[in-house]
């Protein structure tokens, strides 16, 4: 009996000293216990509330931090507007560069001569230039003394004679030798048709009029070249043919007249003739 409740003695003060040494180290690791039975009260007492989880902890402790939320925001805000600014004016920079290249004006100097142009077909030296209406005509020529390019130019033949002006190109790109043909049949059927007339060839701006004044540099209309057209007549045998300024027939006046001619000289020489004899001047 007596080493019962020795056993029983020593058992309490084990728990008891497990239960203290238990306690010692929660509450040096920071953690409060409750006392069981405060604890079971409290779960009698408090009315059953929706548990919640680790998860929603995380989550309302990653909004309640709003700071790096934003910081990291404005970041991206940043270099997003960072990158389309950098592009815009990169964009912006190169059609600037693509406009002052373009609109570079060319030095040209007050006295640099007017820009012309040189004939290579028909050339200058080939003498005059017929050419027969309805057929294809063409015309080669070459820029000299041309500084500043124009964007096209215009090739017309002037007549003086209806003060008419008929289109050979228009438009035409200006290159280093031009070179134009032109079918002169299409005005067979028009309303002011080609005559047989002298022509002048007229190569100018097409931006500027040919009457305008010359500049530096700049090509200068040119109207140099003249040249002749001609319709071409039809075929008619040689003994259907007339001319319009000479007859073979001669009329009766005239007849009479180279009679009247021929028997004054027939007279005259025989008359010479006897009397020279006569007076014995070569017997």
């Amino acid at each position: 009996m007596r080493s019962s409740s020795q056993l029983f003695i020593f058992c309490s003060l084990l728990l008891l000293a497990s239960y203290v040494s238990a306690s010692f180290w929660d509450n040096k690791a920071g953690v409060a216990q409750p006392v069981a039975i405060d604890r079971r009260q409290d779960q009698e007492d408090t009315p059953k509330e929706e548990p919640s989880t680790t998860q929603e902890s995380q989550d309302s402790t990653i909004t309640s931090d709003p700071t790096k939320t934003s910081d990291s925001t404005e970041t991206n805000a940043d270099k997003t507007t960072d990158a389309t600014t950098g592009t815009k004016a990169k964009e912006t920079g190169t059609k600037a560069a693509k406009t002052t290249d373009k609109e570079k004006p060319t030095d040209i100097p007050f006295d640099a001569p007017v820009g012309g142009i040189e004939m290579v077909k028909p050339a200058i030296t080939d003498g005059p230039t017929y050419i027969k209406i309805g057929t294809e005509a063409t015309f080669k020529w070459n820029y000299t003394s041309l500084i500043a390019t124009p964007s096209a130019v215009d090739a017309v033949a002037f007549c003086s004679r209806n003060s008419h002006t008929y289109t050979i190109t228009s438009n035409m790109t200006v290159e280093k030798t031009a070179e134009v043909k032109w079918d002169t049949a299409q005005y067979k059927s028009q309303d002011v048709p080609l005559l047989t007339e002298e022509y002048t060839l007229m190569v100018y701006d097409n931006t500027k009029e040919p009457s305008d004044v010359p500049e530096p540099g700049h090509l200068g209309s040119f109207n140099q070249y003249r040249f002749g057209m001609y319709h071409p007549q039809d075929y008619t045998p040689r003994t259907e043919s007339t001319c319009a300024t000479c007859s073979a027939a001669m009329s009766d006046m005239e007849r009479q007249a180279l009679k009247v001619m021929f028997g004054t000289a027939m007279i005259t020489v025989l008359s010479f003739t006897w009397f020279v004899t006569g007076i014995g001047v070569f017997g």
